[in-house]
């Protein structure tokens, strides 16, 4: 707000209020002007007037219609498109008057109304206000967040329903553990979704780069945001030709692939199909017909995960945690299978062993993880 924020961020009233630094196109000399016409008419509810008083030799158009599109002059009025097409005539007002004398000087005339400086806002026009996504859009190019609320706020409900995942379940999920021989590494998963699974998430599309294949065919990589983040899809030739027009910027939809984890990298999704979101049931039930689950499994693993808590007496025994993540690497890889493993180390929270750590809970096995870490800390 023009009548109210700092020039960085400040907190009033338990919230955040964002600075006019912040804003595109606003340098200090501009927003230190504002500021102090903002103390002086803390009530103002007229753009002419409050531009008016502003420095003229801070004044500037650019900065003005970047504020409105900001949302910062919303307290004097909150239809941003009026303030648009009033602005630059404010501007200019204040700025020919600041060349034709002072205005603090006033004459006989000008006290009686009759100078040709006096000051009398115009008449505004009448103009319908930017809808929603408009604003949206002006806030994040002006601000680089959007403030008033989120593109994705109407379909709350769908993504919650019928996508399986969020850009948080992916980013970040992979921790990897190596000794000098790379055929000891061991990589722990903290994500409950492992590379090639399937998923569906919703989202904006942004950053749409596309490329050219050997074949001489045209793919895209693209970024989806959702309320949590941002991850990135890879669309290949056969998906790309079937669905470009999806993929452009500010398209919101929904995708459905499968999950890859690239060494220590976020995960990227390998999108199989892309749809506009309000047809993401579909991707549902395509989803739950072709893995013989409801909508959604928690996991593919028909069994619950062998669950293994490491002590702090372990840890010494061995040296350290990536010692004994070692060790288990080596017993699990004896005993292969389809049954995940967790994994507890000290003060951390459970990280899930990779698809290539998954087991055969054998009574084998179950003797010699007892022997390593106790029976009290081992649970099938």
């Amino acid at each position: 707000s023009v009548l109210k924020s700092e020039k960085n961020y400040s907190v009033q009233n338990g919230r955040i209020r964002f600075g006019l630094l912040g804003v595109k196109n606003v340098g200090e000399g501009i927003a230190e002007a504002i500021i102090e016409v903002g103390k002086e008419m803390p009530d103002c509810r007229d753009i002419y007037r409050f531009i008016e008083n502003v420095d003229a030799g801070e004044l500037n158009r650019k900065a003005i219609e970047s504020l409105v599109r900001a949302g910062a002059f919303d307290d004097i009025n909150p239809n941003r498109a009026l303030m648009m097409a009033v602005c630059n005539d404010a501007v200019q007002r204040a700025q020919k008057k600041a060349k034709t004398g002072n205005k603090d000087q006033m004459s006989l005339f000008d006290l009686e109304g009759f100078g040709e400086d006096a000051f009398e806002s115009p008449a505004l026009p009448r103009v319908a206000d930017f809808d929603s996504d408009a604003k949206l859009s002006m806030e994040k190019e002006m601000l680089g967040v959007y403030l008033s609320g989120h593109p994705l706020d109407e379909y709350a409900k769908l993504m919650e329903k019928y996508a399986n995942v969020k850009s948080s379940d992916l980013t970040s999920a992979g921790v990897e553990f190596s000794s000098e021989n790379d055929e000891d590494s061991m990589i722990i998963n903290t994500s409950r979704f492992d590379d090639g699974d399937r998923v569906v998430m919703a989202g904006m599309v942004s950053s749409v780069r596309t490329m050219i294949t050997k074949k001489s065919q045209e793919m895209a990589r693209m970024t989806l945001e959702d309320f949590d983040g941002v991850i990135d899809v890879i669309v290949f030739p056969k998906v790309f030709e079937r669905r470009r027009n999806l993929i452009q910027n500010d398209m919101i939809v929904a995708v459905s692939g499968r999950v890859s984890f690239k060494d220590e990298n976020d995960a990227e999704i390998l999108a199989e199909d892309v749809v506009p979101i309000d047809n993401i049931s579909n991707l549902a039930s395509d989803y739950a017909r072709d893995s013989g689950h409801g909508i959604y499994p928690d996991r593919k693993a028909p069994q619950d995960p062998v669950k293994l808590r490491i002590t702090e007496d372990v840890v010494k025994r061995h040296g350290d945690s990536k010692a004994v993540l070692m060790h288990l690497t080596d017993m699990f890889s004896m005993y292969p299978g389809n049954r995940d493993v967790l994994v507890y180390l000290p003060g951390q929270k459970a990280m899930r062993c990779n698809q290539d750590s998954r087991i055969t809970f054998t009574e084998d096995l179950k003797t010699r993880l007892v022997r390593m870490l106790g029976a009290e800390n081992v649970k099938d």
